[in-house]
């Protein structure tokens, strides 16, 4: 409860402080931009994404325009709102972001950076959530890969990428066999006669036994005859 009423104390603080910003240094001045992103991080810590969202929007028009799109800030922003994206379940807008982010990344830092790594793993997540298993699988490979090689087997980032590949590949695998027991269940061997309904086996039975009997009669008439 103390926590709780400290971070709404927090956020109340924060809100002043880029509305007294905003009036006195104007919308877009870097240290009212600053204090929008931190209010947007006080209001993801109380679960207040939609009003993240649009805080984070306004500082990433802002950021662009006034650093570029391929600016650090304007990079960790982006990365910022896919996070939040995520969480509000806009995946698609998610991987649009990420896309952008680990391009830029890996044109300006080179792919064994760490924050492309970073990056490369947050869209791996992204593919994840919109059940793109494959391209997630072939990233989270990648990640594991330059992790092992910057940090080694044993850190945590390592591990972690190790254990978000091996869940993937479970998945890919489960896939895989619940499609060969679907082709298998579906399509019944060629050389196994397919069950005609009851009511038609009934139905020839009685067919016969008219013929039969009809024919006896028959019979019985030309020996009565004779």
């Amino acid at each position: 409860m103390a926590a709780l009423n400290k971070s709404t104390d927090a956020e109340k603080l924060h809100i002043q402080a880029v509305e007294l910003s905003v009036k006195i240094l104007g919308a877009e001045h870097p240290h009212t931009i600053v204090r929008k992103s931190n209010c947007a991080l006080i209001y993801k810590d109380l679960g207040k994404y939609k009003e993240a969202e649009e805080l984070e929007k306004q500082v990433l028009q802002s950021r662009k325009r006034l650093l570029g799109e391929e600016h650090p800030d304007t990079l960790i922003n982006m990365g910022n709102i896919a996070t939040t994206y995520s969480i509000l379940g806009k995946n698609e807008e998610a991987e649009k972001l990420e896309v952008q982010v680990l391009d830029v990344l890996t044109r300006t830092l080179g792919e064994e950076h760490p924050s492309t790594v970073h990056a490369m793993a947050n869209l791996a997540d992204s593919f994840s959530h919109l059940k793109k298993y494959s391209e997630a699988e072939k990233l989270q490979i990648q990640v594991h890969d330059l992790r092992k090689r910057i940090f080694g087997e044993e850190h945590l980032n390592t591990k972690s990428a190790l254990t978000r590949l091996a869940v993937t590949q479970r998945i890919l695998s489960n896939n895989i066999r619940a499609q060969d027991s679907d082709k298998l269940t579906s399509q019944p061997p060629s050389d196994i006669p397919s069950a005609q309904p009851a009511e038609n086996h009934d139905s020839s039975n009685t067919k016969q036994k008219k013929i039969i009997q009809n024919w006896l009669r028959r019979v019985k008439h030309f020996f009565n005859a004779k």
